[in-house]
């Protein structure tokens, strides 16, 4: 009895982890205080602790558990359980946990009763006798016993069968010599398909004291019927050992040939070109991201050959062979500005540019043509290379391009910006929104309204410039019959040359040379970011003092609030300080510059300029109050000087382009 308590003392410390915990309220004998990870392990819990039945229980939830988000966040059960009927002896209890447990882990086991045969071979008569699984029970020594007496085997030593009986493992006993009798033994037959792929065996069973059919058997005749390869050695014993008769079984089996796999081309940008939409984070469509054009850039991996396969040639179950096709080969075509890798297997990109697949070839364009307008049809614009537009382009898309943009109508409420020059045959009528920028020159019949032009070079209009901000790093040229500009700020590195600037009207017009805008338009930003943080510094120092004196006032000190704005404030100034430093030598290094550059710049007008028109160059500064005709202005010792006109010098290339 003392090692049986033992014993059940031990499993259930096993069975006992650190959850759930058990809390014993005051009337201990009828109520505890459980925390566990569910009602149904509290409950068991409570089970052990009360001596009771789970049925006998009653409990309540103090505390609701929670499992969490994938085991993050989990909270056990606080649960108060009462006992309603008398307690179970805890001995009972011990035992019938143990009951169960064993239970259990019997069922985990397959139940399967033992069993034997006996099986005449040319070795001899053997006896197997198989043990028991799980709860199956023993062969009975009787049952084997007239089993070999049914034999007619007299011979058999009976303590041995009793041996093997009570001690079975599954390996043959000889019981006696076998005596030939063909008229009992097994049969079986061997069919081979007609393609000679697969050969089948059916087995026979044998009759009285016959002979079962042995692996020997169906070897020697597959040998006669010439099967020799794809045999499965382990089907035929499988078959022979666990008696599977009366039923085809597949023994043999040959080898399909396997025809190789065709080259094939992986081509590293769309061949089908296809409108892809996207939309926004409210489920907005955005009709103007197409992503019609793929760039591709010099070097660039266009397509890459997967070599073909040879074919693994198959084999029938009488060993003759069955040949297999190799794969077919297929070639790369390279088309304009694209070329082949050394082995043939890459197409490579010569030129940035626009990837274009037509009949199987692969080309790269250095232009992209839209034969009518940028709309709804083509989207915005990206590409490597030049664009020309045959039609308009309209307001509200852009147009961006690594070469030039040639626009041969109109640009409205659009944003253009190339690498090299942008040409507006039409002109530009802006709506105070448009914005243009080019790394060379740009070129229109005229602009209006535009928000931002911007040039690395010239910008050359053959009407007029109006109500626009135009910068160009060295001159702005208006040379046609009309020629005029007239509102907006324009301003050039080196030349201003129109035939009318400013208007009878007297519309305010601003126009700077002298600089390069950039450079302009920098010190005037670090001008405004200095007021700026001179302003913010006075402002500093005027709370700082105000707080400072009535700390003074206050016998050294301040409110809470009022300490910690001080102090944030002061921080704020410490910070201020350097960068107000910083922008002062940003401006001096840019004055000096200024300075250091040769006198130049001049703005021209062929027939008039009219009043209320702004003039600098340089530094110069002068607002006309009078008009000027057939002039020139330059800056002669800080003062601006009037001269006879000069006619701008535009290349004949640049004028042509217009055309």
């Amino acid at each position: 009895m003392d090692r049986l308590k033992a014993l059940l003392n031990t499993e259930e410390e096993q069975a006992e982890g650190l959850l759930p915990e058990e809390k014993q309220t005051d009337d201990s004998s009828n109520y505890i205080e459980i925390i566990a990870y569910s009602i149904e392990e509290g409950l068991e819990t409570a089970s052990r602790k009360l001596n009771s039945g789970i049925a006998d229980l009653e409990y309540e939830i103090l505390e609701k558990g929670s499992n969490g988000f994938l085991g993050i966040g989990k909270r056990p059960f606080r649960l108060l359980i009462k006992r309603t009927m008398p307690a179970i002896p805890e001995e009972l209890q011990k035992l019938t946990r143990l009951s169960d447990r064993t239970e259990r882990d019997e069922k985990k086991i397959e139940n399967r009763d033992g069993y034997f045969k006996i099986r005449a071979t040319r070795k001899g008569i053997m006896l197997i006798v198989y043990p028991p699984q799980g709860r199956g029970k023993k062969v009975p020594y009787q049952e084997v016993q007239n089993a070999v007496y049914q034999r007619q085997l007299m011979d058999v030593n009976a303590q041995t069968i009793q041996k093997v009986v009570e001690r079975p493992d599954g390996r043959p006993l000889k019981l006696g010599e076998w005596q030939a009798n063909p008229e009992f033994d097994g049969k079986f037959s061997i069919e081979m398909s007609d393609d000679e792929m697969k050969a089948y065996v059916t087995l026979i069973p044998p009759r009285r004291n016959g002979r079962i059919t042995e692996y020997e058997d169906i070897f020697a005749e597959l040998e006669k019927k010439n099967i020799n390869f794809g045999i499965k050695e382990d089907v035929i014993n499988d078959s022979i050992e666990n008696d599977k008769y009366n039923q085809p079984l597949l023994i043999a089996e040959g080898n399909v040939p396997v025809d190789g796999q065709d080259a094939q081309i992986d081509y590293k940008f769309r061949v089908e070109k296809e409108i892809k939409l996207s939309e926004d984070e409210r489920g907005k469509v955005n009709f103007k991201e197409l992503d019609l054009i793929e760039n591709v850039v010099v070097g660039q991996v266009l397509a890459k050959k997967m070599t073909a396969k040879k074919g693994q040639s198959g084999k029938t179950i009488t060993g003759r062979e069955l040949p297999a096709k190799d794969g077919r080969d297929v070639q790369i075509i390279a088309g304009k500005n694209t070329k082949l890798s050394d082995d043939k297997t890459e197409l490579i990109a010569e030129i940035n540019g626009q990837v274009v697949y037509t009949k199987g070839r692969v080309s790269v364009e250095p232009v992209y043509e839209v034969k009518g307008d940028v709309s709804v049809e083509t989207g915005n614009i990206v590409f490597l290379g030049t664009v020309i537009i045959r039609g308009n382009v309209e307001d509200g898309f852009s147009v961006k391009a690594s070469g030039n943009i040639e626009v041969k109508g109109s640009v409205g409420r659009a944003q253009l910006e190339a690498e090299g020059d942008i040409i507006i045959k039409q002109g530009l009528l802006g709506k105070d929104s448009a914005m243009i920028v080019s790394g060379n020159d740009v070129l229109a019949k005229f602009i209006e309204h535009a928000k931002s032009i911007e040039a690395a070079r010239d910008v050359i209009v053959a009407e007029g410039i109006l109500h626009s901000f135009v910068d160009a790093g060295k001159r702005v040229i208006c040379n046609g019959k009309r020629a005029i500009i007239a509102g907006g700020r324009i301003r050039a590195g080196e030349e201003i040359n129109a035939k009318t600037i400013g208007s009878p009207s007297f519309t305010e017009t601003q126009v700077e040379v002298g600089f390069d805008p950039k450079t302009r338009q920098q010190l005037l930003d670090l001008n405004e970011e200095l007021r700026t943080g001179k302003d913010r510094m006075r402002e500093l120092a005027m709370n700082i003092n105000t707080l400072d004196a009535q700390r003074r006032s206050g016998g050294g000190k301040l409110t809470l609030e009022k300490e910690e704005l001080l102090i944030k404030m002061m921080d704020e100034r410490e910070q201020i300080s350097p960068k107000i430093k910083k922008v002062e030598e940003q401006i001096a290094e840019i004055k000096s510059y200024f300075a250091s550059i040769e006198e130049k710049g001049r703005i021209c007008a062929q027939k008039e300029v009219f009043p209320k028109v702004k003039l600098i160059i340089k530094d110069a500064f002068l607002e006309v109050k009078d008009s000027f005709k057939y002039v020139t202005f330059i800056q002669e010792a800080g003062n601006i000087k009037v001269l006879p006109y000069e006619e701008a010098k535009v290349e004949a290339s640049k004028g042509e382009k217009l055309l």
